[in-house]
């Protein structure tokens, strides 16, 4: 039987099971599994993993590790990525994942003031949180159409109940939660239960102009002036925390006797907030 040299260009045999190894030359090292891993010749098969037999892809979805398989998905936190579609599977798994979260949160902070955050783990885990909520008051639906008991012959009203779970629901539950934060609900029911509750709002001056009653304002400047108006439905009072800008949309005067009295044909009044000193709120 003939034996090549030491050095000798391989025969046939040995061409075709480097091809089936992956690549020209280059052969497959086992991995820590046992199974077969890659090595560095061909870009493609660097991204591939084989994990019992079935591929697993990974990719970085708004700095979120996601990777998954067949039959499972492993999501954990990391830093920065960019956004890499590359199905429609892909696609859905973003939108069902991502956006009841982002729905949820964006109509919640319309309504209640909250803590802000630049950590892009503390934003996500919102989004996650905001999307379990979501999921979890459409369950029974979602048993439903998952176990084939909801329409189960109408596909086309089977789409339309899940665009309204991804994209409609998230409004209502959001809703629901500013309308129970802004009447304290939590706050009563811990008072209820002889317990100290913390605010979820971030500051006081958030949280008294977020109230639904009127007020009347009488605001001091920095250089000791007085300013009275009345804060109602068409005044404003910004909520970003780095310029606690204010507009009245009444302005009065203050008399030596007697009460305040409005400004004839006045459209309202702004007041810069680098400027206030201190605020009284009057009924």
């Amino acid at each position: 039987m003939h034996h090549p040299r030491a050095g000798s260009p391989p025969d046939g045999r040995d061409k075709a099971r480097q091809r089936r190894a992956g690549g020209s030359g280059r052969s497959l090292e086992p991995g820590p599994n046992g199974h077969a891993n890659p090595g560095s010749g061909n870009s493609r098969c660097r991204n591939v993993l084989f994990r019992h037999g079935n591929p697993l892809y990974a990719k970085q979805i708004f700095g979120v590790q996601v990777s998954g398989t067949l039959n499972k998905i492993d999501v954990s936190m990391q830093g920065g990525a960019t956004v890499k579609l590359e199905s429609a599977t892909d696609l859905y798994f973003v939108v069902s994942v991502f956006v009841p979260g982002f729905i949820y949160n964006s109509v919640l902070a319309s309504f209640v003031p909250r803590r802000g955050s630049t950590e892009k783990e503390a934003l996500l885990l919102r989004w996650f949180t905001g999307t379990a909520l979501n999921y979890g008051v459409c369950s029974p639906i979602i048993y439903g159409l998952v176990s084939g008991y909801l329409l189960n012959d109408s596909p086309f009203w089977q789409g339309i109940i899940w665009l309204l779970i991804l994209f409609v629901a998230p409004i209502a539950v959001a809703l629901v939660s500013a309308y129970l934060s802004q009447k304290r609900a939590t706050r009563w029911l811990a008072s209820k239960l002889g317990l100290r509750s913390i605010s979820p709002i971030p500051t006081g001056w958030d949280w008294i102009f977020g109230l639904e009653d009127p007020l009347f304002v009488l605001v001091t400047l920095k250089d000791g002036t007085k300013l009275v108006g009345f804060f109602g439905e068409d005044s404003m009072a910004s909520s970003e925390p780095g310029q606690r800008d204010l507009y009245l949309e009444k302005a009065f005067t203050i008399p030596e006797e007697g009460p305040w009295v409005e400004v004839a044909g006045s459209r309202g009044i702004y007041i810069d907030g680098s400027q206030i000193a201190f605020i009284e709120f009057r009924t």
